[in-house]
């Protein structure tokens, strides 16, 4: 009886802490402003009532399934790095 009264206990603070976690979590946001610079922040919207963008980059997966037709086109329309000429530094 006493163990069930322990997982009880223990469910309810993972419950209360995965529900206060959701609720915490913030995404970072950012919007151009009349400069060009980006501006973070976390609201959804910019001060001008545009919707902000995610700052946050997409997922990776080494398992890339598209990475060779990927290849193709960038080699087709010449936007491979090694088909520009090197940057001037």
């Amino acid at each position: 009886m006493r163990n069930i009264k322990t997982f009880q206990t223990k469910f309810r603070v993972f419950r209360l802490i995965f529900r206060f976690e959701c609720l915490a979590t913030m995404y970072l946001q950012f919007y151009i402003n009349d400069n060009g610079d980006k501006v973070y922040t976390t609201k959804k919207e910019s001060p001008l009532g545009l919707v902000t963008q995610s700052a946050h980059p997409a997922r990776f997966s080494p398992d890339d399934k598209y990475s060779r037709q990927r290849v193709l086109l960038k080699k087709r329309f010449g936007l491979l790095p090694t088909q520009h000429p090197p940057p001037k530094y």
